[in-house]
């Protein structure tokens, strides 16, 4: 199940925020700080912001599968040209444990993958 906007959503922050929907999956993807040149990551963020100016939220559906074409996709393969120290390649043991350790406790972990430069999680 994904998120349904019209359902009530549990917003709270810590250290970053936070939204919760019960029985709904999250995507998550965190990425090392070397894994992107910073040239890369100026000018996604450059064009990104222009293209926010551009289509103001709430956005309808065909405009968020735009985003995701222009910005999402490309971030994606860039972080799969393995920039970087790529660190988890030798140490990726060390996430998923951290990532098991709290499993059935404080989330549901449904899968996960961790690549060389950058995690991606799904969970419930």
């Amino acid at each position: 199940m994904f998120l349904d906007p019209k359902k009530s959503i549990e917003k709270h922050r810590f250290r970053l925020p936070h939204w919760h929907q019960d029985g709904v999956f999250v995507f998550i993807t965190w990425r090392l700080a070397d894994s992107l040149p910073k040239e890369v990551v100026d000018k996604i963020r450059n064009e990104r912001e222009t293209w926010l100016t551009r289509h103001p939220k709430p956005s309808d559906l065909k405009t968020a599968a735009e985003y995701n074409r222009c910005f999402i996709l490309p971030l994606e393969d860039k972080l799969d040209q393995h920039h970087g120290s790529c660190c988890l390649r030798e140490h990726h043991r060390i996430v998923t444990d951290a990532l098991h350790h709290f499993d059935g406790q404080r989330y549901q972990l449904d899968s996960f993958v961790v690549m060389p430069n950058h995690v991606h999680v799904l969970q419930i």
